[in-house]
């Protein structure tokens, strides 16, 4: 039941982004689950590939068939950052991944941003009754500036950056702070490292352009 529970919780996370997904399915026809011959046509690594998928744009997903605990991975040609350790791996590659039973392989691409609500405590696959937070979800481009635009998320508090190990974040055109332990629960502006990723609470209002300056994260 503990790991039924996550994962319903987890697919109740990412419901906003599924949503974009089936409508992006309906006005294109791109599946929401894309065969990744289909994702990524011409690149040799997963012209065969029939046990993983892109799922939406920005998730690739490797599921587990079989009573083991690990699997080999086919990551196409750009860069990926593991979604439970943040571990940035750079293909065309095969990798050897955990899969615990409560554990799937999953990998944010390059580039990614996924509108999601979590928790108050801002955790993947935890109750959200009567706490709901909406979150924006980034990780840096494969090439160029790590720029975003939110003009299609002023509703978001908070943006989880993943692979990128941050220096400085920038909202429209103003630095903000790095919080200290002792400022974290008062929740002000402000961006903080928490594990494998960073967490920046917008300010109040029309966070639109945000710019954050750091390096990769090589895991």
């Amino acid at each position: 039941m503990r790991i039924y529970r996550f994962y319903a919780w987890l697919r109740m996370n990412l419901l906003d982004y599924f949503y974009a997904a089936a409508v992006e399915a309906h006005e294109t026809g791109v599946p929401m689950m894309r065969a990744l011959p289909l994702a990524f046509p011409g690149d040799a690594t997963v012209a065969d590939c029939d046990d993983e998928y892109l799922l939406g744009p920005d998730l690739l997903v490797a599921p587990v068939h079989t009573g083991t605990l690990s699997r080999t991975v086919r990551f196409p040609a750009g860069r990926w950052t593991d979604f439970w350790t943040g571990e940035v791996i750079t293909g065309p590659c095969q990798r050897e991944a955990d899969a615990p039973l409560d554990r799937i392989p999953l990998y944010l691409r390059a580039g990614a941003l996924l509108l999601v609500h979590l928790n108050g405590a801002l955790r993947w696959g935890a109750s959200m009754t009567g706490n709901r937070i909406g979150t924006v979800v980034a990780t840096s481009p494969a090439d160029g500036e790590f720029k975003l635009n939110l003009d299609d998320a002023l509703d978001r508090r908070y943006l989880l950056i993943y692979g990128t190990t941050v220096s400085a974040v920038m909202v429209n055109g103003r630095d903000l702070p790095r919080l200290r332990d002792a400022e974290i629960a008062a929740c002000p502006p402000g961006w903080y490292e928490d594990g494998c990723r960073t967490i920046v609470r917008l300010p109040a209002g029309r966070a639109r352009a945000v710019a954050i300056a750091g390096a990769v994260s090589r895991g």
